[in-house]
């Protein structure tokens, strides 16, 4: 049974910042990035339980064209996005974001 998925702030801007580097080198890419996004979405609100953990209690969703990675954790009745985050990003960067 597929879980809400609740995608926080930081987390949409950091895909938008994403698709908005895409579109300013190729339009195709930007909507390539967009779609993977949205699949990442489907795929953890449909299979969370089933991901292996990842960092401070989060799992991840990794990108299959692009070097992003969907990071979440599971909360009672949900799932929280808490970033969209490049694989050379720092890891863990977005701990903070934790309430």
């Amino acid at each position: 049974m597929a879980r809400r998925v609740e995608v926080m702030d930081a987390a949409i801007a950091e895909a938008a910042e994403a698709v908005d580097w895409y579109a300013e080198r190729d339009r195709d890419a930007a909507m390539g990035f967009a779609e993977e996004y949205t699949e990442a979405i489907r795929l953890v609100g449909q299979f969370s339980g089933s991901i292996a953990g990842y960092l401070h209690g989060t799992k991840r969703q990794l990108f299959k064209r692009y070097p992003y990675q969907l990071v979440f954790r599971e909360l009672p009745g949900s799932v929280e996005v808490v970033a969209i985050a490049h694989l050379h990003r720092k890891p863990g960067y977005w701990k903070a974001r934790f309430k």
